[in-house]
Formats: C-alpha cells, sequence, structure tokens
C-alpha cells in the first residue's frame, strides 16, 4: 500500500519533471536529500537549501530522494569520506546543537536522519547566476512549495541562503499567517548575520532561521561564532518548543 509520504512525493516529483520540461532545463534536478518517509506531517525539522549543484547528474545521488540515509550522512562530496565534507560537517554540527539545546536523548547524526532535507528548487545549476530561466524557476518553486506545506508542519525549518529564506516566508506566512517577530543576529564572523523569523500558532509555535551559506561561513567550527550560534539556536528552539524553556 502507498503511504501519504510516497504518495505525496510522487506528485511533487511529477510536478518537477513537468516544469523541468516545460522551462527547458538540461542539466538534470533534484528533489529530497532524506528518504521518503521524512516527507511526513509529522517531521519536525525541515532543512531547505537553494539548488542542487554542478553541470551534470550525479549516478550516485538519486534524484528523487535519498533512501540510503540523509545524503548530509551518506554521500561523498567533493572527494571526502562520506558525511566529511565541509558543508556536510557543518550542518551534522548545526543539528547537534539543536539536538544538544533540546535536551534530546538522541544525538545530531540522529537527529538529521529523521529531518526533512531537500532543494527549494530542485533544477541544477553550477551557480545561482547560471541557473536556467531563474525567475520562472523561482516562481515554480513557490508553488511547489506552497503545494507540499498543505501536507507538512515542521517546527523549525533551517536556510542557508537568502533565496530560499525569502522564497519560504510568503509560502508559510499564507500556511501559518503574520509572523509575530522577526530578529536579526550576528554571527561572529564578520559582517556576516542571521536571521530568526518566529509564529505563535495554536499548538505551540514555528520558526524559520536563516544562516549564511555553510559551505563558506563555517559558523560550528569558530570559537568565535559559538556564542552566537548557541543564542541563535536557543532562541529557534524555544520559539519551536516553548516546552523546551523549562528544561534549561
Amino acid at each position: 500500500m502507498t503511504t501519504p509520504a510516497q504518495q505525496l512525493l510522487q506528485e511533487s516529483c511529477r510536478m518537477i519533471q513537468e516544469s523541468y520540461d516545460d522551462l527547458g532545463h538540461e542539466l538534470g534536478w533534484r528533489f529530497l536529500t532524506s528518504p521518503t518517509a521524512t516527507l511526513s506531517a509529522e517531521t519536525e525539522i525541515a532543512l531547505i537549501t537553494l539548488n542542487p549543484g554542478g553541470d551534470r547528474d550525479r549516478p550516485d545521488h538519486a534524484r528523487e530522494s535519498s533512501e540510503a540515509g540523509s545524503a548530509y550522512l551518506v554521500e561523498q562530496w567533493k572527494g571526502s569520506p562520506p558525511g566529511e565534507a565541509n558543508l556536510q560537517m557543518q550542518i551534522r554540527k548545526l543539528f547537534g546543537l539543536i539536538a544538544s539545546t533540546r535536551k534530546l536523548a538522541i544525538n545530531g547524526d540522529q537527529l538529521l536522519s529523521e529531518s526533512l532535507t531537500a532543494q527549494f528548487i530542485p533544477f541544477r545549476s553550477p551557480s545561482l547566476d547560471t541557473l536556467h530561466r531563474k525567475k520562472e524557476s523561482f516562481a515554480f518553486a513557490a508553488r511547489l512549495w506552497s503545494s507540499l506545506f498543505e501536507h507538512l508542519s515542521p517546527k523549525l525549518v533551517v536556510t542557508i541562503d537568502t533565496g530560499t529564506f525569502k522564497g519560504l516566508l510568503p509560502v508559510l506566512a499564507a500556511r501559518w499567517g503574520a509572523p509575530s517577530s522577526r530578529e536579526v543576529f550576528p554571527t561572529g564572523w564578520g559582517i556576516a548575520t542571521a536571521e530568526l523569523v518566529q509564529w505563535d500558532t495554536s499548538d505551540g509555535g514555528r520558526a524559520v532561521m536563516r544562516l549564511p551559506h555553510l559551505s563558506s561561513f563555517k559558523l560550528f567550527s569558530r570559537a568565535a561564532c559559538k556564542p552566537h550560534v548557541e543564542r541563535l539556536v536557543r532562541g529557534a528552539v524555544d520559539s519551536a518548543w516553548p516546552s523546551s524553556k523549562d528544561k534549561t
């Protein structure tokens, strides 16, 4: 029997392939970087990144979903061992901080394995500047995620670029209403900033966090950034899981 997550993935991939063909993309596409099961209303954290990089499909990187586990843990990127490329390590450290801040019984890698990770724009490009039909691709991404958020309800959404962050905010406002607050945070890395947008919802709250791109800004490996990212994550956790305040 097909599960709701499988049905949602099938419909989403149908939309993606149709738009890929209509817009004339030629470099391939990629959607989930986590298993199909994470595409669920029960999943509490979603990490949504801009779009797959590179100029060709990787046969060892699944297009629709990563059934072997989180791509941040199991895939080999840029010649590094699986899970040990710079961006993978930064994401793993981020989820480790979320897990410890929430005082969970599981570690960061386990939390990452349970979380939804996906591309905002599924269409591949070497860079954002070279993304084919950029305006139309962003518009499609907004439609895709508007459809997805009719079925998803994460407590925390994490982004690491301004394009995804700006693209998701109106989608989430349509889902949850007007945000209750929006705050800019220093990161301890020059003038680079992070943001936290919060919603007060009937079931406890929601939060969206924007970080600078962690492949360039290795915030979770730099001592000067430690108090800043801890404050940011503490704010996100307190907003998304208000009961966590009782544990501190």
